[in-house]
């Protein structure tokens, strides 16, 4: 089976920093698959290798085994690929509709009968916005500025954005970062249900520090140090890896 995201010998330097060493990546048709180390690991560049962000010194990207290293971020994102950052990417100042608004408009690309008229008086793009706030569970804040939202609030915002094109391949980048116990929880059970979606849910690339949620969500795990993957497999394979647990897991994740 061909691999719906794959990643073959990319490498990364910054000056003399290897940031990314050589590395190897499967992500198969509906997996969540996390990708896990210390700090300066290499995780956030390899993720910036995948969107298109980065441009890597060596190696290829394929999505569902076309080549797509040297196109940039929007030509991938016409492929199927989105993605979340760590710090939330929303307008502040408009409300979350607006903002699930010109997610819709740049998935359809000018497709949407009727943008001649007032965007929002616009009934196909309304109904796509509120479906994607529904789909993410804050259709009640649909009128509420971004900014005024709840932290945990904006992360989902910002994933129903994500997903208002029927992504292929979703990219997460510390999708619990700055959340609070409860938001934390409440995001690793709307990934949940995003990953069992009828019909298919999108491939996952989960970049995360909270090994609580990588631990619930993921169905293969590759673990990273310095530039270079140490382990990839299932979830208890990599917790009982000793290497794994000499270089990041220690004793926490028995």
């Amino acid at each position: 089976m061909t691999p719906r995201l794959r990643a073959r010998g990319v490498s990364r330097r910054f000056g003399a920093l290897v940031a990314v060493d050589g590395v190897e990546l499967d992500v198969m048709s509906g997996e969540v698959h996390a990708v896990i180390g210390p700090n300066g690991a290499g995780k956030s560049t390899l993720l910036g290798i995948l969107a298109g962000e980065v441009r890597p010194d060596a190696g290829e990207i394929f999505l569902d085994g076309q080549r797509v290293t040297g196109l940039d971020t929007a030509r991938r994102a016409r492929l199927g690929m989105a993605r979340s950052f760590q710090v939330t990417a929303i307008v502040q100042d408009l409300t979350a509709l607006q903002n699930a608004m010109l997610a819709v408009i740049a998935a359809e690309r000018g497709r949407i009968p009727g943008l001649g008229r007032p965007a929002m008086a616009d009934p196909t793009l309304l109904a796509a916005a509120r479906e994607a706030l529904r789909a993410v569970g804050i259709e009640g804040a649909a009128d509420v500025a971004a900014g005024s939202l709840a932290h945990g609030a904006q992360r989902q915002l910002e994933l129903a954005m994500a997903l208002v094109g029927r992504p292929r391949v979703l990219l997460l980048d510390e999708p619990t970062a700055g959340t609070g116990p409860d938001e934390g929880r409440a995001m690793i059970e709307l990934l949940r249900r995003v990953k069992t979606t009828p019909g298919g849910g999108p491939s996952m690339v989960l970049v995360e520090h909270d090994l609580d949620a990588v631990f619930a969500l993921a169905d293969r795990i590759t673990v990273m140090a310095q530039g270079r993957v140490i382990a990839c497999g299932p979830p208890e394979a990599v917790r009982t890896d000793p290497l794994v647990r000499a270089a990041y897991l220690g004793d926490a994740h028995r």
